[in-house]
């Protein structure tokens, strides 16, 4: 069983969400997530002159932003905790070298551009000892309360 939405269920689920708030939020971002996702065959493939922790080191790198954000949209809502957990494993900090902190800020500039494919899509990255770092891109719903629509009812 697969740990993501379908790109249907998503749409979907938007589409429920449209009907009962005037403004939804959107936040995508590629990660690590299980085994069925990740299995599928990538959608596209990078090759890397690193060593695979250094690809990890990098992703994780990249993955700041996005923890920092998930935080802040999802401050006070207790339901967005797993999601939350889930990144900052992913999460890395630490001095590391000039060719890891480039490949960051390229792979984030990669991850960013490919933010609009659809919910799952996978990228495979290989490291230059052949093996393979895999990531799924991942699609977050936000909501404000303030947003809801209004529904009226009449007594008949």
């Amino acid at each position: 069983m697969s740990c993501m939405m379908t790109p249907a269920q998503f749409a979907q689920q938007l589409e429920t969400l449209a009907s009962q708030y005037t403004r939804i939020g959107i936040f995508k971002f590629f990660n690590t997530c299980c085994e069925a996702c990740l299995a599928k065959a990538p959608l596209f493939l990078i090759q890397s002159d690193l060593q695979y922790e250094d690809v990890v080191m990098a992703h994780g790198l990249s993955m700041q932003g996005v923890y920092t954000t998930v935080r802040e949209l999802f401050a006070d809502d207790k339901d967005a905790a797993p999601t939350l957990a889930q990144i900052e494993k992913s999460v890395r900090h630490g001095a590391v070298s000039p060719d890891v902190s480039e490949f960051a800020k390229k792979l984030s500039n990669v991850y960013n551009t490919l933010h609009s494919m659809d919910n799952g899509t996978t990228l495979h990255i290989v490291a230059r000892d052949s093996k393979v770092f895999r990531v799924a891109l991942q699609g977050v719903v936000f909501v404000n309360p303030n947003h809801a629509r209004r529904v009226t009812v009449t007594k008949t």
